[in-house]
Formats: structure tokens, sequence, C-alpha cells
């Protein structure tokens, strides 16, 4: 049964006692616990040879703490024990995936990302991080490791069953689930109230920069998307009231799939669009805590009636009398899955990761010869380093200059090269920012090159934009016509139109 229902008279606290304590059996969080780990081991793997260099006093840790003030917090651990951490951390996240130990594995993973990112807020340490680590947290308090998971299987072998043998999944107080799903919606509201005091969201500006440039990733189909300007306002503008609405009707029957599908085009998009790769899979992955047992019972449904028409189709065309299923023909002692095992396979991990590192030897701390020493800049080029910024030109730092007659909070809405006479439009230069209080000069000039309007305005170093209106008369001859910009005297930019 779902959390909510048109026809419930139960009175609030009844209402409130039955969202948070009913009893479900755990699919949803048993998904999370699978896809999360997997997920953050994404980043991690090819972080483990760099550990010493990004988390340990041998390397150059950048801690989160130095910007608050607060030297070595947490303490820097030395560059073996970075290692091990890393080691360690990494086969918790694989333990909690396939539910050994499912509770202390992660717990395990919870502690050490946490404190390794906090080591490193410079690449490690991003939103995704802190979002992962919150939510291996509400995991840990949750029966996530009852379904699909070794603890689930030594389980049933201690009550005397056998592996094959079926088995009804036990249905625990969804308060944990609750819990994650409250944190999801809470981010996302969260993330709307940052946006609405950022005014380069609302005009574009922002979401516009990141499309044109790859400071994530390499992203070709922002740069396309960038030269839609209105669809780019309408998908912040549409991005943000869906994120303002989401904690009050995600719990809706109906809204849930929609308001899920929406997160999971919008997660998904940023990926071309934007460069993400992690974030988006963090944030997908977490909407499995979304699914609830009624839920999880009618796609798992749906999928076995699919699978066992394929596979009588199969059967059939292959002139069989049925589809055997392979059954093991092994059993495995629970003893090899214990508690005890599992340490001794922490352990050893731990120990052999930190020897791996040991023999790969990244930075020559074994070699005959000693370490690998830094070598000397040509004094050229170390001169060409520290000397000041050269100033930057203009012209540099003109991001566009177009001709449009639709305008949507401050910014044109779509580019022409043809206008009407008699019919205002809009001459818009758009500026990269930073920049200073600049003061613009706007020019008409005829097919001939003689001028025949000249406007100006100042441009604080506050907006991004400057903009004229004009209007050809309906005396004046059709034609090809010109707008320049000028600044202090030196074209920055022209434009050709065509008069009607």
């Amino acid at each position: 049964m779902d959390v909510s229902s048109k026809t419930d008279r139960r009175s609030l606290p009844d209402r409130i006692e039955r969202f948070f304590y009913q009893k479900q059996v755990p699919y949803g969080v048993a998904l999370l616990r699978i896809v999360l780990p997997l997920v953050l081991l994404q980043t991690l793997l090819p972080r483990w040879i760099h550990a010493r260099e990004f988390f340990s006093a041998d390397g150059a840790a950048a801690p989160l703490a130095l910007n608050y003030s607060l030297p070595n917090f947490p303490p820097e651990p030395s560059g073996t024990l970075a290692v091990a951490m890393m080691t360690a951390l990494i086969v918790a996240l694989i333990s909690a995936c396939v539910g050994w130990l499912t509770r202390p594995s992660l717990l395990i993973a919870c502690g050490l990302y946490s404190y390794l990112t906090m080591l490193d807020c410079v690449s490690t340490m991003t939103k995704y991080s802190v979002i992962s680590s919150h939510m291996l947290l509400l995991l840990s308090l949750s029966p996530c490791g009852s379904l699909w998971s070794v603890d689930a299987w030594r389980k049933r072998l201690r009550e005397g069953g056998s592996e094959a043998g079926p088995r009804l999944p036990q249905a625990f107080p969804v308060w944990p689930q609750r819990l994650i799903q409250l944190f999801i919606a809470l981010v996302y509201f969260g993330a709307a109230c940052t946006k609405m005091h950022t005014d380069a969201y609302f005009t574009s500006d922002q979401l516009r920069y990141w499309l044109m440039t790859n400071v994530n990733n390499h992203n070709p189909a922002g740069e396309l998307l960038s030269f839609f300007p209105a669809v780019v306002i309408f998908m912040a503008n549409f991005a943000i009231v869906w994120q303002i609405i989401f904690v009050f009707i995600i719990w809706k029957p109906v809204a849930r799939w929609v308001m899920l599908a929406i997160g999971v085009m919008f997660h998904g998009s940023t990926t071309p669009l934007l460069g993400l790769y992690i974030f988006p899979q963090v944030m997908i992955s977490s909407y499995l805590s979304f699914v609830e047992e009624g839920h999880f019972l009618w796609i798992r449904g749906v999928l076995r009636q699919v699978a066992s028409d394929l596979r009588q189709r199969v059967a059939d065309d292959l002139g069989l009398a049925r589809w055997r299923q392979w059954e093991p023909g092994f059993r495995v002692p629970a003893a090899a899955a214990s508690g005890v095992v599992w340490a001794v396979v922490l352990f050893t991990t731990t120990v052999a990761g930190v020897a791996a590192e040991s023999l790969c030897d990244p930075y020559g701390m074994r070699r005959a010869e000693g370490p690998h020493q830094l070598q000397r800049l040509d004094p050229q080029l170390a001169e060409r380093v520290m000397a000041p910024n050269p100033p930057i030109p203009f012209s540099d730092r003109l991001l566009s200059f177009d001709v449009g007659s639709d305008m949507l909070g401050g910014v044109l809405l779509t580019t022409q090269t043809s206008v009407d006479r008699g019919t205002p439009f809009f001459v818009q230069a758009s500026l990269a920012p930073p920049h200073e209080d600049v003061w613009l000069n706007c020019q008409l000039k005829d097919a001939d090159g003689h001028l025949l309007h000249e406007t100006g305005q100042i441009v604080p170093r506050d907006r991004l934009r400057g903009d004229w209106r004009f209007t050809i008369p309906a005396t004046s001859p059709a034609g090809r016509y010109q707008f320049v910009l000028m600044h202090e005297g030196r074209i920055i930019a022209e434009r050709t139109v065509e008069v009607r």
C-alpha cells in the first residue's frame, strides 16, 4: 500500500506514525545499497594509486578546514596510512554492495569516505560526495542487508533453510527509507533556495557559460544548446520550479512517477550538456529509495511474465519440452561468510593494498638512485610564469553582438539577420565576466559606410549586457545596413543586417 490515499481519514498523528512506522519489505534501500557503492567506486578506484599524493602529509593534501582557519583538521595521515584507508574504503564499499556484514561495511565506508574527501577539497570532495556520505550513513540505519545479500543468505542457513528454498522476505518499519527520501527532497529544496539568490541563473548567464565551456568535462551538446537562449531560460526556470515542489508532491502516487521521470531526464541530460558523469549517477541511483514494496512487486510481476514468455518462446524454437533453470550443485558453509572471515578479508586486503602500492612505487621512493627530483625550470619560462598577467584586450571580453526582436529577462531570445522598416528591434552586446565599468558606443551605418546614427551607454561591472533599441524609418531605403560596436574609439564587433 502506498504512503498516501485519497480515502485516508486518519488523524494527523496517526498518518505521521503510519508514514514513518508502517512495515514494508525494504526493496528500495536494498537496490540503493547495491547501486550506490558501484557508482562511488568509479571515482575511488582511479584515485587509489594517488592516495599518498591526495590524502596524506607526504603529498599535497588540500583539507577543507583550511578555508575556515582550522589547521590539521582532520589530521593528515602518513602516506602508508592513507593508502591503507583508501584500500579499506574500497573493500568496505564492495562488501556493502554484496551485503556482507552490511551495517559495519556501510559505517566504515561512510567514515572513511567522509574523512578522505575532507582532505582533498580540490577534486575528491564535491556535491555528490557530500550527498553520498549522507546516504551511506542513512543506509547503515536501514535493513538494506536483509535482501539480496550475503547476510540474508547466512541468516537462511542459520535458520535451517537451503539457499534455493523459497522464503518470504521480512518486513521492517520504513522510517530509514523515509529519512533518505526526505534527505533527497530537501537537497533539491535547498538547491532551489540557493538559485533564488543567483540572478545569473534566471537570466541564463550561469547555465550558458557552463554549456559553452568544458568546466566539468567535454560537452559538445551544451555548446550547441547555448545558441538557443530561449530554451536555456525555459529549462532553468522549469528546473527550479521542479526542485521547489519536489518535497511537497513526491508522496502522491501518480505525481511520484512524473517527478522521478523528470528527474531522470534532468540529471541524464547533464552528461551531454554539462559534462557531468558521477553526479547524475548518484542522484538517479538515490531515486531507488522511492521504490516501495507495492511498486517493486508490480515491476517484478511484469518482468517475470516477460521472462517466462521469452523462455517459452526460446524453448519452442529449440524444440525443448521446457527451459531448465540452472541450480547450483554445491553448498558453501555459512562459516565461510562469518564476521571473523570478513574481518580477516578486510585486514589482509588492506595490507595487500599497501604492499601493492609500495611495489608500484609511483613516486620512485624505492629507486636505487633515490626519489624523483624536481627539475629546475628554464629561467625564461620561470620569468614568464611569474610575471603579472597581461591586460586582457576588451575584444576578448565580448561574448556576442546580436540583433533580435524578442527579449525576455534582458536576454535576446532569438537572433536574426534581417529586420523590417518601421518595426522596432534590439541590438545587444554580451560581455564575459568579469569586466570593469565600460562605455560602449553602437553605430548604425549604411552600405557605403556612412554614419547614420550613434548612441552609447555605460555597462556597469555587475551587468553582462548592453542593449540598444532601434527602428529603421519607413522612409529609409531597403538594403544592407551595418551595426558597429565601439570601445575607446576602437571597433570591437560588426553585424550586418538586411533591411526589408
